[in-house]
């Protein structure tokens, strides 16, 4: 761990002392009960086995044929010589055949190493040079994939699903592989190529023992941070981890029953998406209604088809249902909604609000600000603690129960007081073990303070209030430092763009300074409602940036795009938006 400074902590009480939010929760919810079961062990459930666990293309599958599923498949695992610690990389989309190999690996105590389907082959070279799997299973639509690390020492099968077994024929030959922008293709064998359906056979000849000795702090899973440096870092989560991160989840929303159905349209390769959009609802006896590959412009349709009463989601998947007229009808089956990964925008949530209650919804969006790193979720908004609608532009709700939260000046080496802005770190019992076979890496996320506690920086800028609140201005590493040392926080421009009439999206970036050797200046990227009012739009974007915010805050550029690029979480793509400059 790197130390962050030797200055002795400032006199009085800071708000990682006091933790005033936990006036917000009750005993038993500031010291409940964890669980030390595996991850498959926290999803059987006696007298469940005839419940719906998950839909897929209008197929039930009850609990009971999950639970055959991750048998047969732990059994063809352990006749491939797979066995506790080795890692196997999952690189798909979310299938059943997904959630069997994941539960039959943890079952036997090897690790799921969950890859972007769509990863660009430099990075899969990285991650596999790291993590060392023994095994590759994809879609025959990005057998290339395997093609830029198949030679590479230890990779000793690889498996390969096809669409048009996995899917619906019309599915599979059409809509799959343009959504997936590949085409199906056939293997080129060689020993270690092998169908899905071949590796299933391997399962019925199997004799050995079943169960593994897993333990709470044995890794279960190893997920990919974002990769906002141009490379993942693949971070180890226990069993510990992921199930109580999941109960805390369940522990905190009193919405979620047994038969509950899940639209699950999160990638399975993002924490968000596994533990809440899929391990939290199997855990608890919830359905499940699989949709492998999202695109945002289809979340109205989904809802009306299925009427799901959870939905996880990140932000800008539900900006193509406000204003639908479709989806002004009857939405009282809704009890929750959840967005993450990204700021929520104010006006956003006002007017998805607006959209529940108009539709006889009870439930109001709640945001979830969290990590990778931090095992999920760092601090939610729940409108039982406080009104969404009177919080502005940033508002990150509450700490969770188990979550402490130091605002960090890293240049004065000393924790803020409230409502002064710094580094977000926190302290949570279930982060991430560290960055696998990355000591390096590893000991830059954990600093040590000045006073000996040891803290999680997570890279983002915000503050708390005397109430608890978080607020969460950027991610320092979007910060943009012009050439004088001023700082510009690009949410402050986007929030102000945003307000323009006719701005559909925006998203600012770092552009060099053209009159000055060093520094940057902040450029902005503006998605128009309609592509014919994009002078008017220029011209109203200078006039209320000049009259609101100070010369070095204003955009250097404008540049009209028709979409902004979204990474496999729905998260802008700087890095691509920055090569577009």
């Amino acid at each position: 761990m790197r130390a962050c400074g030797n200055d002795e902590i400032q006199v009085g009480v800071l708000p990682s002392q006091e933790k005033i939010w936990h006036r917000y929760y009750d005993e038993k919810e500031l010291n409940p009960e964890l669980s030390d079961d595996s991850m498959f062990k926290a999803i059987c459930h006696a007298g469940y086995e005839n419940r719906t666990a998950f839909m897929f293309y209008g197929k039930s599958f009850t609990y009971r044929k999950l639970y055959e599923g991750i048998e047969l498949v732990a059994k063809a695992f352990l006749q491939n010589g797979i066995g506790k610690g080795d890692v196997v990389m999952l690189m798909l989309p979310t299938l059943p055949e997904s959630l069997y190999c994941f539960y039959a690996l943890n079952r036997i105590g090897a690790i799921s190493n969950l890859v972007d389907v769509r990863i660009a082959p430099r990075q899969l070279v990285e991650i596999s040079h790291k993590t060392k799997p023994k095994m590759i299973f994809l879609m025959d639509f990005y057998l290339e994939r395997a093609d830029s690390i198949k030679d590479l020492t230890g990779i000793e099968k690889i498996v390969v699903l096809r669409g048009c077994e996995s899917f619906p024929f019309a599915v599979s030959m059409y809509r799959f592989s343009e959504l997936f922008n590949g085409r199906s293709r056939i293997v080129r064998r060689d020993s270690r190529y092998s169908f899905w359906q071949e590796f299933l056979r391997w399962g019925k000849d199997c004799s050995m023992p079943l169960d593994a000795d897993v333990h709470a702090d044995d890794i279960a899973a190893i997920y990919q941070t974002s990769g906002t440096t141009g490379f993942p870092k693949s971070a180890v989560h226990t069993n510990f981890n992921l199930n109580n991160s999941s109960m805390m989840k369940h522990f905190h929303m009193n919405e979620f029953n047994p038969g509950d159905k899940v639209l699950s349209i999160l990638p399975l390769f993002t924490l968000f998406g596994f533990v809440f959009d899929i391990h939290m609802p199997l855990r608890y006896g919830m359905t499940l209604v699989i949709v492998p590959l999202f695109k945002k412009k289809s979340l109205a349709d989904l809802l009306l088809r299925h009427k799901p009463n959870h939905i996880f989601s990140v932000p800008s998947q539900w900006e193509s249902v406000v204003g639908n007229k479709r989806i002004k009808c009857d939405l009282s089956f809704i009890k929750t909604i959840f967005v993450a990964g990204e700021v929520l925008d104010k006006a956003l949530r006002l007017n998805i609000n607006s959209l529940l209650h108009e539709g006889g919804s009870k439930a109001e969006i709640c945001s979830d600000y969290g990590m990778t790193e931090a095992g999920g979720t760092i601090s939610f908004v729940n409108p039982a603690y406080t009104s969404h609608d009177a919080c502005g532009n940033g508002y990150s709700g509450i700490p969770m129960p188990l979550c402490n939260i130091c605002i960090y000046d890293n240049e004065a080496l000393k924790e803020m007081d409230y409502n002064r802005p710094g580094e977000i770190c926190v302290q949570v019992p279930f982060a991430v073990k560290g960055y696998y076979n990355d000591p390096e890496a590893t000991d830059n996320l954990f600093c040590t303070h000045p006073d000996g506690s040891v803290w999680l920086h997570t890279g983002d800028i915000g503050y708390l209030t005397e109430k608890g609140h978080l607020y969460v201005i950027d991610r320092k590493k979007r910060m943009i430092v012009r050439f004088d040392g001023s700082k510009v926080f690009p949410i402050e421009l986007e929030s102000v763009i945003k307000e323009v009439r006719g701005v559909a999206e925006c998203s600012v970036v770092p552009a060099p300074d053209p009159v000055h050797l060093q520094g940057k200046v902040p450029f902005a990227f503006v998605v128009t409602e309609e592509p014919d009012i994009q002078e008017r739009v220029e011209n109203d974007i200078k006039r209320i940036c000049s009259s609101r915010l100070p010369v070095y805050l204003q955009p250097y550029g404008i540049k009209f795009i028709v979409e902004i690029p979204r990474n496999s979480m729905g998260k802008a793509d700087y890095l691509k938006l920055i090569e577009m400059i």
